[in-house]
């Protein structure tokens, strides 16, 4: 079955990687490699892109769990010494895309898989970016600050090649709102 899995990857990336649905299809196709092997462990930021891109939001997974308790902490540090540095390496060490990506290429390399479509643009990035826009990322924990996270294009501006960049979104319980941009 894993080896099935992968032969579909290695042709759908063949194919190249143009719209949203392609996104859907590789994240969902690794997510069962992952499930396969067991090995989400070894790629926790590809396996919560790969669940974000199939739910309207996340709130069963630890990594999304563990990302909004430290993102909570983060935030409560702030209100304390109104540094905003802790609460953005947070952010950096959970759901940059550099940190994706790293993942995404290893996991790709030790499958044989072609890396072409990660590295030569940003299209597969802004495509990832159009499945996840809107959908919160929760917890069941009780947060002390956090109330909300999410992937936006508001406030986004136009770059070079036309095409707008994401921010992250933050929200507290006393109505404050952090962004920042994604990539």
């Amino acid at each position: 079955m894993r080896e099935a899995i992968i032969q579909k990857l290695k042709r759908h990336l063949a194919n190249g990687i143009t719209r949203e649905a392609d996104v859907v299809y590789f994240m969902s196709e690794v997510r069962k490699i992952l499930e396969h092997e067991t090995s989400a462990s070894k790629y926790p930021a590809l396996s919560f892109y790969a669940n974000w891109c199939l739910h309207t939001k996340i709130d069963r997974q630890s990594f999304a769990n563990d990302f909004l308790t430290a993102l909570d902490e983060g935030l409560v540090q702030y209100e304390s010494d109104n540094n905003a540095g802790a609460l953005f390496s947070v952010i950096v060490q959970h759901i940059s895309f550099h940190h994706l990506w790293n993942e995404l290429i290893q996991f790709c390399e030790e499958r044989h898989l072609d890396t072409g479509a990660f590295l030569k643009d940003r299209a597969f990035s802004l495509l990832l970016i159009d499945v996840i826009l809107d959908c919160p990322v929760l917890t069941k924990r009780e947060l002390k600050q956090l109330q909300e996270f999410f992937i936006t294009r508001n406030y986004s501006f136009e770059s070079e090649t036309s095409n707008s960049v994401a921010f992250w979104c933050l929200k507290t319980r006393a109505g404050q709102q952090f962004m920042g941009p994604l990539f």
